[in-house]
């Protein structure tokens, strides 16, 4: 279509990405995951064709009875896994920390804020916070900008 924008070009995929987090560094959350189901798939695989082999009747032949230890590896990787998604350092722009629950007028304290964009610096970013007592919002320049982090 005329005028239409280009479509963005998927990022190349491969076995890398089974062991690999979104950023593509390897992961051990990832890899246990991947490795406990891949178990559990040869444990399924393998006891199927041995019953097979067995009965020389395909028709008689039934899926496998997974043992409850293989079930609950598979669980708390497949748990874990959703887990470590759940609070990965994604998305929008939030708070992570602040230094201390209280703050006196005209005392300094240490908001870090993650997943800025990676061209924020400290002439383009600015922090709003509304105090609780009051009800303004007040603005805060931040004092170092470093890796999408304020």
């Amino acid at each position: 279509m005329p005028g239409a924008p280009a479509a963005a070009a998927a990022p190349p995929t491969g076995l890398a990405d089974l062991v690999s987090n979104d950023a593509g560094e390897t992961d051990l959350v990832d890899s246990q995951y991947a490795i406990f189901n891949l178990v559990a798939l040869c444990y399924v695989i393998g006891v199927f064709v041995t019953a097979a082999v067995n009965a020389g009747d395909l028709a008689t032949v039934r899926l496998p009875t997974i043992p409850s230890a293989l079930l609950g590896l598979t669980g708390v990787a497949a748990l874990t896994y959703v887990g470590n998604k759940a609070v990965q350092q994604t998305g929008a722009p939030r708070i992570q920390s602040v230094d201390q629950s209280t703050a006196a007028a005209g005392t300094p304290f240490t908001v870090r804020v993650v997943n800025l964009d990676a061209a924020a610096t400290v002439a383009n970013t600015q922090v709003l916070l509304t105090p609780q007592v009051g009800g303004a919002t007040v603005s805060i320049a931040p004092t170092a900008v470093a890796g999408g982090q304020v």
